[in-house]
């Protein structure tokens, strides 16, 4: 079934809702769909995000974040050890150790957030903050020095941090150093106001790993018109080990994504629709539903997701996933990459029904496959 699933995905006539039913008859026959208490062991919910992060001083109305970029490993699935560089908010001295993505930093809007970056790397690096009105760091940070970054939180929404604009170090994103900056309205249950308020949110970090990059022994001398990433990642995992996101029936789920990768990626759900209500930290005036949109190499998209009420009997999984189907992890079968679940449950306990197993599909079309 691999093989022409593959070749039914290559043709440019097959129709998108065909694709879905394909996912769903896929997913439903490896038993990950139909029951909540048969998720991936490996699997755990998404932590709750805090209202804010980082160091408040009210006197001076500032939040003080202090990040290291450092060289680290990060396991995936099949691939213990991936050399990555990351940034952390822990002093390697003290044990801490590169985070894929970086630490996500939450500010209030109306606060100046300044974040201090060590570098502990061998080579010069600095960090951007795109949609803040800042002056971008063109001379970078030299190994073991640091720098202070400082801007005002003046808009709320999704952004992203990474890597600044240092000549040659275009890899230097692609490594690993990135991550989401979230700036709060006044009332945190809301992303920008009344009407984009929720019960449950979660930061969906994206980004890829070409390990050819990765375990290079100079990932500067890396060409990266060749980059050709094996990894799709959510959060800095791939899929079976990515989290879920927990809700219940009725809530209103705030999704953050933010595309830290360099490829664009279309990011749909299976039973329930997304409104995109942002892009890029700007509210929209008129939010759209949609099932799958892009999302551009470092852009943001806010959207908001209605869990089902009543929730069916024993609960259920609702797939996001990455809709270009490329749900692999470095050519393994089974399936990888960008793929996760938001669970809702009812309380009682889970139904299991009739499962799918050694699914066919025979399709006669005109379209030439």
């Amino acid at each position: 079934m691999k093989t022409n699933l593959r070749k039914l995905f290559k043709t440019r006539a097959l129709l998108p809702s065909m694709v879905v039913v394909l996912l769903v008859l896929a997913l439903a026959a490896g038993g990950v769909l139909a029951n909540p208490s048969q998720a991936p062991s490996s699997a755990a919910a998404m932590s709750i995000l805090p209202a804010e992060t980082c160091t408040y001083d009210g006197l001076s109305n500032t939040r003080t974040c202090e990040f290291w970029a450092v060289a680290g490993t990060v396991d995936l699935p099949g691939w213990a050890g991936m050399p990555i560089w990351g940034f952390t908010d822990t002093d390697p001295a003290l044990g801490g150790v590169s985070q894929l993505p970086g630490p996500t930093i939450i500010a209030n809007q109306g606060e100046t957030v300044e974040v201090i970056l060590h570098n502990n790397l061998a080579e010069n690096t600095a960090m951007v903050f795109p949609g803040q009105e800042m002056m971008p760091d063109l001379n970078g940070v030299a190994p073991g020095g640091s720098a202070t970054y400082s801007f005002a939180a003046s808009h709320a929404g999704t952004y992203l941090y990474e890597a600044g604009l240092l000549p040659g170090a275009q890899y230097q994103v692609a490594m690993g150093l990135y991550g989401a900056l979230i700036i709060r309205p006044a009332i945190i249950s809301q992303a920008y106001g009344t009407a984009s308020t929720f019960e449950d949110e979660a930061v969906l970090v994206l980004s890829e790993i070409d390990p050819d990059l990765n375990t290079s022994a100079s990932p500067a001398a890396f060409d990266m018109r060749d980059y050709a990433p094996k990894f799709n990642l959510i959060n800095g995992q791939a899929y079976p080990d990515t989290d879920e996101i927990i809700s219940a029936a009725g809530n209103r789920v705030l999704l953050r994504f933010v595309n830290a990768g360099i490829e664009q990626h279309s990011m749909g759900m299976l039973g329930v629709d997304q409104q995109i209500i942002a892009v890029d930290g700007s509210p929209l005036a008129f939010p759209y539903r949609i099932v799958g949109a892009t999302i551009g190499s470092g852009q943001t998209s806010d959207r908001m997701v209605l869990m089902p009420n009543p929730s069916p009997a024993g609960g259920a999984m609702f797939a996001l996933y990455d809709t270009s189907l490329l749900l692999h992890n470095n050519g393994a079968a089974g399936f990888g990459g960008m793929l996760t679940f938001i669970s809702i449950s009812d309380g009682t306990p889970p139904v299991t029904g009739p499962t799918a197993s050694s699914v066919a599909l025979s399709i006669i079309s005109p379209f030439r496959i």
